[in-house]
């Protein structure tokens, strides 16, 4: 009974219902036993607030050996004179190239326009391109496959395989920098009203792809 399954949840430790089945395989037991103890395990407070997280997705079997052999893709935002842009962000995963661009909304056909620019201007056609999952719905997949493009997910709250995070972070400080600059002297230099969010991203690129790695090259 469900008594005897809670006892021996606790007594081993909070065992999963993975252990549970490999410890009892040659007892030869009924599936409706094991549906009861996932419904115990579903129900302990304790398993519920320490499980472990979402696992992590699995990128194997491909390198990039070549400019465009993987790309890495992501977005973020940022807020410039009270109107807010999304920034759409490419990682060349050989050279750590960055690109980016002000996009006035995520909208996937404007994401698309805006990926082909980042095409023409690396003068390059990726084989591989890797991004969380609103790169993967079926507007963007049906434009990979016209594109012979191979799209990697990184799967749902895992964005660690996803190398553009690190360049997100980085311009987003830097965002904040430029921003705070801009507002502090936009009476005192001539030209700096003028700027727009789509200046500020291509300056930000321009200084992160000159900028001396730890190796002493750009």
């Amino acid at each position: 009974n469900d008594c005897e399954l809670l006892k021996l949840h606790l007594k081993h430790f909070h065992m999963t219902p993975k252990n549970f089945e490999r410890r009892t395989s040659a007892l030869q037991l009924p599936k409706e036993i094991y549906d009861r103890y996932k419904r115990i395990c579903a129900d302990c407070e304790s398993c519920q607030r320490h499980r472990p997280g979402p696992e992590r997705s699995r990128i194997s079997g491909i390198r990039a050996s070549n400019f465009g052999d993987i790309i890495f893709v992501d977005h973020f935002a940022v807020v410039l004179k009270q109107l807010s842009y999304q920034v759409l962000i490419c990682v060349d995963a050989m050279t750590n190239l960055v690109w980016a661009t002000c996009q006035a909304s995520k909208e996937p056909s404007e994401t698309v326009k805006a990926l082909s620019t980042c095409w023409t201007d690396w003068n390059v056609k990726p084989k591989n391109i890797c991004g969380d999952m609103y790169f993967m719905t079926k507007q963007f997949k049906a434009w990979y496959e016209y594109h012979n493009l191979n799209p990697i997910p990184v799967g749902e709250c895992t964005p660690w395989p996803d190398r553009a995070e690190a360049s997100v972070k980085l311009l987003q400080k830097l965002c904040n920098i430029y921003i705070h600059y801009l507002e502090s002297h936009d009476m005192f230099i001539p030209g700096v009203s003028t700027i727009t969010a789509q200046h500020m991203v291509k300056d930000l690129v321009l200084a992160r792809d000159n900028t001396v790695t730890y190796a002493g090259k750009t």
